[in-house]
């Protein structure tokens, strides 16, 4: 009867939307950062260039065939083992918490954007690129002070915050992020020891 066809219709199009509604819910689930490494491990490994930028300060790592270099230094070798231990801590730092979506809140962070005087007011920028192409862009805001229940007590660092790619959104890891930005704490310190024999032949 119609009256049945109009019931099985009306029930059709509920089961519709609410499929539609439910698919959108787990796509946005599934597009925030939270939950999830800051970065992915297959990202990290396609890398070649890393760009530090703090203030006025900016440092600039590539890779050239198997080795690390510091390209305001002409090339002088990188100091690896600190570059793998940043890296390590991007794939192994969850996102903990969104704190907020609101631009103007960005200076109680630490997180706003260069400015035209190139200030970038304390805020660490990272970006990740792999044959000049641009794979992933972070900025590193302040700390989040831990809450002392002892008056006489000083806060310590307990977290970060962070804002990931272009998103507008202020998010929170719980782990202590700093990056040094000088390019003198990116070259390799350790001295290459040569034996005595060979330094005679040189």
């Amino acid at each position: 009867s119609k009256k049945n066809l109009l019931i099985i219709a009306v029930l059709l199009i509920a089961v519709a939307a609410f499929v539609q509604l439910y698919s959108k819910k787990e796509k946005r689930r599934d597009d925030t950062p939270v939950g999830k490494p800051i970065a992915s491990t297959d990202l990290i490994e396609a890398i070649d260039e890393v760009t530090i930028e703090r203030g006025k300060n900016i440092v600039h790592l590539k890779k050239i065939i198997d080795r690390w270099i510091v390209v305001e230094k002409n090339g002088f070798p990188a100091d690896t083992p600190k570059l793998v231990g940043l890296l390590d801590n991007l794939t192994s730092y969850n996102v903990a918490s969104l704190i907020t979506k609101d631009e103007g809140r960005f200076s109680d962070f630490q997180l706003q954007g260069k400015t035209a005087s190139g200030d970038s007011n304390r805020s660490t920028f990272l970006q990740l690129k792999s044959k000049g192409k641009d794979l992933f862009n972070m900025i590193i805001g302040k700390n989040r002070d831990s809450l002392s229940k002892a008056p006489n007590r000083p806060t310590q660092p307990d977290g970060t915050y962070i804002r990931i790619g272009d998103t507008v959104a202020v998010f929170l890891i719980k782990e202590n992020l700093t990056i040094d930005a000088t390019v003198d704490d990116w070259i390799n310190k350790v001295l290459v020891t040569i034996s005595k024999k060979k330094i005679k032949t040189i």
